[in-house]
């Protein structure tokens, strides 16, 4: 490996400009070609192996129209009136409004006897329920402007209207201004640490080129499979740090080299024969755990594993070649310079560095060492017992869009398990007293700890799988 890895940096370093040319030119083509394609991240939580996913099967084979995607509705009287006595003909006009708009298999009219805790208490505030006939992923933004544009006539009456639901949910890939903080901090610590800003550029660099080649590649997939919209962070956040590490190891080792005499294309190479060795070993290192998400059997876990992995893969061959490059066109510019001595005073005795003296320090006692990290850690570790895991609901979205809104709106007026319903599939084709049989299952359900509100049984076209709807009386991300 090291022998190989020694031509390789010898090979790029003498390739100049042509190599770093040709990096760019692939990063810009990759980069173009995936906004050229115009994909999209959208989120799908299928978790193959699972009851639910299981009972959505089934809904998609028996009762394909409960099967889509699904969206509320909330209109609320802010006043606090009853819309049953001032606004009843334009909730119905709604809910037939909402039947035409293309991709909406279903709607709930409110004040229906199938409909399940869809009217407040005082009358102010009912939930429509729209099905549409895609899962959430395949749901385009025509049919949520469509759904949306349907209610216009109820905001033109002063009535408040939110959407909730997944397809409403405010999600966008993007570079925040947290991780704009997060890339000064590490060109500052660079600046300090090597006392040159074209020394502390250079990883930042290679981490910017290899991680344009890696979002073009992202976005490019996005548009003919489904990704996350967590997928791209995942992969730039990795695919920054490990780009900036893996340039560092090498661009330390040749300036160390350069200092002690070591002729430039001589210490490159050395540099990437030695350091990069331990960067091949410590990406491919990652990319073998990120590739196990793939092992979990979740798809989108295994998508986003194989994303940040092929950000890894991309920086450490651009350290490993883009870097070598880069150091042949700036030759031995990169020489650590030597604070020679004024003419007539003695040149000072050499300090040993901060590294040297801290370790010095640490051997000293290292049982003593070794508990009291153990010790921080541990106590680092403990808020890690009272983590709780969910998936994002509308109660994680920001304050002020929409599906918040809406998600308040239903936790205040209807109770927070009218924000996380549960659908029970029922097989009824063993018997023939299909109602009866439904609401003596309802009214058992009912009688269950934590459930607020049953549903009556809706039986399919072919009478063969009932669903009934259970409203809990604690929310989505309750334990």
């Amino acid at each position: 490996m090291a022998t190989f890895l020694f031509r390789l940096g010898r090979a790029a370093y003498r390739g100049g400009i042509r190599v770093v040319f040709a990096w760019i030119l692939i990063a810009a083509g990759v980069l173009a070609g995936g906004v050229a394609l115009g994909g999209t991240m959208k989120d799908s939580f299928d978790i193959p192996g699972t009851e639910s996913q299981q009972a959505l099967d089934l809904l998609a084979a028996v009762f394909p129209q409960t099967a889509g995607a699904s969206a509320q509705i909330v209109v609320q009287d802010a006043t606090g009136a009853s819309l049953a006595s001032n606004h009843a003909a334009d909730i119905t006009r709604l809910v037939t409004d909402l039947g035409d708009v293309p991709g909406v298999e279903s709607v709930s009219d409110p004040y229906s006897k199938y409909a399940n805790a869809a009217v407040s208490g005082d009358g102010s505030t009912v939930i429509v329920q729209v099905q549409f006939s895609e899962p959430s992923s395949d749901v385009t933004p025509a049919m949520v402007d469509g759904v949306k544009a349907a209610t216009a006539p109820l905001t033109d009456t002063g009535l408040v209207v939110e959407f909730g639901g997944q397809v409403f949910q405010h999600v966008s890939f993007g570079v925040s201004i947290v991780e704009g903080f997060g890339v000064l901090f590490a060109a500052l610590v660079l600046i300090v640490t090597f006392g040159s800003l074209v020394v502390a550029g250079l990883p930042l660099l290679i981490a910017f080129v290899a991680l344009g080649i890696s979002m073009g590649a992202v976005l490019a997939a996005s548009a003919f499979t489904t990704l996350s919209t967590s997928t791209p962070m995942l992969a730039l956040m990795i695919g920054l740090a490990v780009g900036i590490d893996y340039a560092l190891f090498i661009l330390s080792r040749h300036r160390s080299q350069l200092a002690s005499g070591m002729d430039p294309e001589e210490s490159a190479a050395t540099a990437v024969a030695t350091a990069g060795s331990s960067v091949v070993f410590a990406g491919l290192t990652v990319v073998i755990a990120l590739a196990g998400l793939l092992v979990v059997g979740i798809p989108f876990l295994g998508v986003m594993g194989i994303a940040a992995a092929v950000a890894v893969v991309l920086a450490m061959l651009a350290a490993t070649t883009l870097l070598p490059a880069i150091l042949g066109m700036l030759k031995g510019r990169l020489t650590p310079r030597v604070r020679k001595p004024r003419a007539g005073k003695k040149p000072r005795v050499a300090r040993r560095s901060l590294g040297e003296r801290w370790v010095s320090t640490v051997v000293k006692a290292p049982a003593l060492r070794v508990i009291g990290v153990v010790a921080i850690l541990g106590a680092l570790a403990i808020p890690a017992f009272s983590l709780q895991l969910a998936l994002p609901d509308g109660a994680s979205q920001p304050e002020g869009t929409t599906t918040r809104s809406a998600y308040d709106l239903v936790a205040d007026e209807f109770g927070p398990g009218r924000n996380g319903p549960l659908i029970v599939t029922v097989d009824i084709t063993q018997t023939t007293a299909v109602l009866d049989d439904l609401d003596a299952i309802g009214n058992r359900l009912s009688r269950l700890d934590g459930v607020q509100s049953v549903s009556s049984g809706i039986p399919n076209a072919s009478l063969d799988t009932a669903i009934l709807q259970v409203i809990p009386t604690t929310g989505p991300s309750d334990p």
